[in-house]
């Protein structure tokens, strides 16, 4: 099956950073892809991307290390 390519989205220093169903954030550094509104609490393996499903706050350490992406076509 050939994957479609990801549809990459700019995001701001300033942030609010996006956090729905329809967007998920890439790690340039460990390679984790973590959804932004996952039913718990996710992070990357090493810290970069945090989100928090309680509050759908999204934490990034290093923003050029990140990439969100929609998930849907």
């Amino acid at each position: 099956m050939k994957s479609t390519p990801r549809r990459y989205i700019e995001l701001s220093q300033l942030g609010p950073y996006p956090a729905t169903p329809q967007i998920a954030y890439e790690c340039g550094t460990c390679g984790d892809v973590v959804p932004s509104a996952p039913p718990e609490s996710a992070a990357c393996q090493c810290g970069n991307i945090i989100v928090d499903a309680a509050s759908s706050c999204v934490t990034l350490g290093e923003l050029a290390a990140v990439k969100a992406f929609y998930t849907q076509p």
